[in-house]
């Protein structure tokens, strides 16, 4: 049961002593490895802090977390990381892990998740950082602000009443400006589309994340739309690269980074909180920036 013994067949059973020099982060991943998927910000993150703090950090998908993996019996393992948020908590593997006698730490969490899992959280303020971006846009003097979204809007949910409500009180609500999109080109570009057809078209978008505002860019260059010129374009998320495209992208930067060196620095202090019922599970919550570049340095 301690994982101390293993037995190879047709060779033997052999004592598993640990290494007590080596020190596992194990990070579980979800299917998938798309340019967005926040892992891949929140992993360069958790590299520098576990050379710091001496950890070594696995990967491993987490479709293969069950009771049977004799990984999960390693005295080696000082915690594990998950990515996302929105928990049930009925899901297989946060049931296991809840079993696990180690700390897991969810990196990108959603706010109510900590309460469902009772694993530390580390996430952004989603909706101040949303409201941020078009703040930033209302500042800059535009008052018809449109809405490039999936249908769970950043920091609402599925809660549209309420980001209506918001956007009322800043002054920006207007009927048509909130489209949803399917993360693809042509669905982007038909929003584009139906943006520019308006009789009062919108002079800036907010747009669901950094990559539904480089489909965006993509479409507006297809459509002759010039930006920032047409239309300022605001993403969302802090994707590195942004800074890189044509017009470099302005966007709300959620600390990608900080978040993977928290989530390592909360399994070597681990002992202050994990397991101690007079002590409360972290969640933290990471500022984030309103980053203005050339798609969105048109006043109006």
């Amino acid at each position: 049961e301690e994982g101390l013994l293993i037995r190879v067949r047709p060779k033997g059973t052999f004592v598993n002593a640990p290494n007590l020099n080596r020190r596992l982060i194990v990070a579980l991943l979800q299917p998938g490895n798309d340019i967005a998927e926040p892992r891949n910000y929140i992993l360069p993150g958790m590299q520098k802090a576990a050379m710091e703090h001496n950890f070594e950090i696995e990967l491993c998908p987490i479709d293969f977390v069950n009771e049977t993996m004799s990984m999960f019996r390693n005295k080696e393992i000082a915690g594990y990381v998950i990515f996302g948020g929105r928990y049930s908590g009925e899901e297989p593997y946060v049931k296991f892990l809840q079993k696990s006698g180690r700390p897991v730490i969810m990196a990108g969490c959603h706010v109510g998740d900590v309460r469902t899992t009772g694993f530390a959280g580390i996430r952004p303020d989603r909706k101040t950082a949303w409201m941020d971006g078009l703040r930033a846009l209302k500042k800059a003097g535009h008052s018809r602000i449109a809405t490039l979204t999936m249908p769970c809007l950043q920091g609402f949910n599925e809660d549209l009443p309420a980001y209506q409500e918001a956007l009322r009180a800043e002054g920006l609500f207007a009927p048509g400006l909130i489209l949803y999109s399917e993360y693809n080109y042509e669905s982007v570009k038909d929003a584009l589309i139906r943006l520019r057809k308006m009789g009062n078209p919108p002079t800036a978008v907010m747009c669901y994340s950094d990559f539904f505002a480089m489909l965006l860019l993509r479409a507006a260059e297809e459509l002759s739309v010039r930006i920032p010129e047409d239309l300022c374009v605001m993403g969302f998320s802090g994707y590195a690269g942004a800074r890189f495209l044509n017009p470099p992208l302005a966007t709300v930067d959620l600390n990608a980074f900080k978040k993977g060196t928290i989530a390592v620095e909360l399994i070597a202090d681990a002992s202050k909180w994990f397991d101690n019922p007079s002590v409360a599970v972290p969640e933290i919550v990471v500022p984030h920036k309103v980053i203005l570049r050339e798609s969105a340095m048109i006043r109006r």
